[in-house]
């Protein structure tokens, strides 16, 4: 079997086949599902992060305009959560005009 995804992998999987003993193409799943697991890894690292990040960022955006206690039930912030690289424009501005007494949203 031709295994074709460029040579330094095809000759880092046939050295890898032929120390375990078997051919490539046996190895080829293991390598494909090893890159796959990187991916998810990747990806579930990066949505933590943001959603950490939002979380974080949500809570000083509550205090900020201040919201009631209650306000982390709201969908409201909730979209803050996830939406807050957007929502960070119009937080920033409104710190430069407010500074840290925040701004009462009626």
């Amino acid at each position: 079997m031709e295994i074709d995804v460029g040579p330094n992998v095809t000759s880092m999987l046939e050295r890898l086949a032929e120390q375990i003993g078997v051919t490539a193409d046996k190895v080829f799943p293991w390598y494909v599902q090893q890159a796959y697991l990187e991916g998810v890894t990747t990806l579930v690292t990066f949505a933590i992060i943001y959603l950490t990040c939002g979380l974080i960022f949500a809570v000083i955006f509550a205090l900020f305009y201040h919201w009631p206690v209650l306000s982390f039930l709201s969908p409201g912030f909730y979209v803050v959560v996830f939406t807050w690289p957007v929502q960070a424009i119009g937080l920033v501005s409104d710190f430069t005009v407010y500074g840290l007494a925040g701004k009462v949203i009626f």
